[in-house]
């Protein structure tokens, strides 16, 4: 009769600790990008955080979900702008830095 109970409190805490986890990589995340992150992103992800933060240690399983699931949103935006930037810079170094076919003949040693 219990078991169903214990195992619905081992997945709340199961979510608890992989919502603390994400709340802690994505703030080193934002720590280390927020140079290269506009101020909409950087106020989103930082939003996302402090309602992470804020979920009370007994709240129910669904909230527990839905933070993480918004943390990992505000967390894809950080790496959406990361390789944004990083794609636009390779796409124009790629077109410069193209190589050219080059010509050649071959030589026929004559001896």
């Amino acid at each position: 009769a219990n078991s169903a109970a214990d195992l619905k409190r081992k997945e709340a805490v199961e979510t608890r600790n992989e919502l603390d986890s994400l709340v802690h990589s994505v703030t080193k995340s934002l720590s280390e990008h927020s140079e290269k992150l506009d101020e909409a992103t950087k106020t989103e992800v930082q939003t996302a955080i402090d309602a992470a933060k804020a979920v009370e240690s007994e709240a129910d399983l669904e909230t527990l979900k839905a933070k993480v699931s918004e943390l990992s949103a505000a967390s894809m935006k950080i790496g959406q702008a990361m390789y944004g930037k990083k794609d636009a810079g390779a796409e124009g170094e790629k077109t410069e830095g193209a190589a050219k076919e080059a010509e050649y003949e071959e030589k026929k040693d004559e001896k």
